[in-house]
This record gives structure tokens, C-alpha cells and sequence, in this order.
């Protein structure tokens, strides 16, 4: 089990073969709350594991929906929505990504890096169905321009907490 500086227990998520991390619990619970983690998701209280699924760890069980079941935040919406897509996407994962996004609705590249899109799903389904084929080096923010929203993979710590930050105080 790690602890940081703080005596806080540190979590780390493991997606594919890369190691995230530490967390605290409190950002642990946002990431349930947004759908950036799931019962599927591989964590552990050790960077180098043994990692096991959310939905069988006692802390995270109880605040995940069961597999299956569908976060309310996370379900297609009625109506389409408009989104910005800043994606920072090198060469190999390019492809994918492309199909990835028009498999979701009218997909346009407005300018290098930059997608428009109109979709039936939130910036959390979003992310996470993008982030799948995205590599380390690549980088994702979403902004729903119809619900003043937002989701994002590997920007690091300083701009998430930035970002974070922002949407708390326009609220």
C-alpha cells in the first residue's frame, strides 16, 4: 500500500500496459463520478501491482454501477450534440482514432488537431471509447458546446487540475 507525503492511501489505474498515478481517494471519487472509472477498471494501492478490478475492491464497490448497467451520465442523449475535439493524435494512432470518432456521428477535421463533431453521447462516453486507441504521446479534450461540458485523456496533472478548476468556478 502507498501513502503519499499527506498520509493519504494513493491509488493507481492501470489501462493497457501503462501505470496512472498516485491519486487520492477524493480524485478517485471523481473519476467514478465522471465515468473515467469503472467495475473494469484495473487499480491497485502499489504502482506495481497486483491490479484488480474496481468492482471487486471494498473502498470503490459500493460507488460504481454494476457491470452492465449504464451511469446515468454517461447515457446517449435524445437530441445530438455538438462537440470540440482537440486531439492530439500521432501517426499510429491516427487511423483508429478517425474511425473511432465518425463511428460516433458527422465528424469534421475544422483544422489540424481540431474536430467538430455531432453525437448522441456524452464527453464521458466520448473519452473513454477515444482513449481506448490513443497511445502514451497522445493527447484529448472534449468540450460539449451544447451542454457547457468537458472530458479529457493525459494532459497531465497541472492542466487537469487547471481545467477542473475552471468549470468549478463557472458554475
Amino acid at each position: 500500500m502507498s501513502i503519499d507525503p499527506m498520509g493519504e492511501t494513493v491509488w493507481f489505474i492501470k489501462v493497457k500496459e501503462t501505470v496512472y498515478g498516485p491519486y487520492n481517494e477524493e480524485q478517485m471519487h471523481v473519476f467514478t463520478r465522471e465515468g473515467r472509472l469503472n467495475s473494469r477498471s484495473r487499480i491497485s494501492q502499489d504502482k506495481n501491482g497486483p491490479f484488480h478490478a474496481a468492482g471487486e475492491d471494498n473502498v470503490f464497490a459500493s460507488l460504481l454501477p454494476k457491470t452492465g448497467q449504464q451511469n446515468t451520465e454517461q447515457t446517449a442523449s435524445s437530441k445530438a450534440c455538438r462537440f470540440v475535439v482537440f486531439a492530439r493524435v500521432g501517426e499510429i494512432s491516427r487511423p483508429a482514432f478517425i474511425e473511432v470518432i465518425s463511428n460516433f456521428g458527422i465528424a469534421i477535421e475544422a483544422m489540424p488537431d481540431v474536430w467538430l463533431l455531432s453525437a448522441r453521447a456524452s464527453t464521458a462516453t466520448l473519452r473513454n471509447a477515444m482513449s481506448q486507441v490513443l497511445r502514451a504521446e497522445d493527447s484529448l479534450f472534449i468540450a460539449d458546446a451544447t451542454k457547457g461540458s468537458s472530458a479529457w485523456f493525459n494532459v497531465g496533472q497541472d492542466t487537469d487540475k487547471r481545467i477542473r478548476q475552471f468549470w468549478q468556478e463557472s458554475e
